[in-house]
């Protein structure tokens, strides 16, 4: 007598989530150009470090110098070469 009763909540509870109108929002990664090998976090001097690029890719950016983060799978490619400091 409780099996049906379950039955039916499941249901219903399952009807209300496949009507809520919810849909999945995508998900955009970014794309971080490092240009600069200091290593800081100073903010509008436009330059994105690779600090500044992890931080922005773990979305948490401390600066707007490498972009917003997200919530995708980002990619941070280099633009200069030589040794991090």
């Amino acid at each position: 007598m409780k099996l049906p009763i379950f039955r039916l909540v499941c249901g219903l509870m399952l009807a209300a989530l496949l009507l809520s109108g919810q849909s999945p929002r995508p998900v955009h990664a970014q794309n971080y150009v490092v240009n600069s090998l200091a290593d800081n976090i100073i903010a509008g001097d436009g330059l994105c470090t690779l600090r500044e690029a992890i931080l922005a890719a773990n979305n948490t950016p401390a600066t707007g110098d490498c972009g917003a983060g997200s919530a995708g799978d980002d990619t941070i490619t280099f633009s200069v070469s030589g040794t991090m400091r």
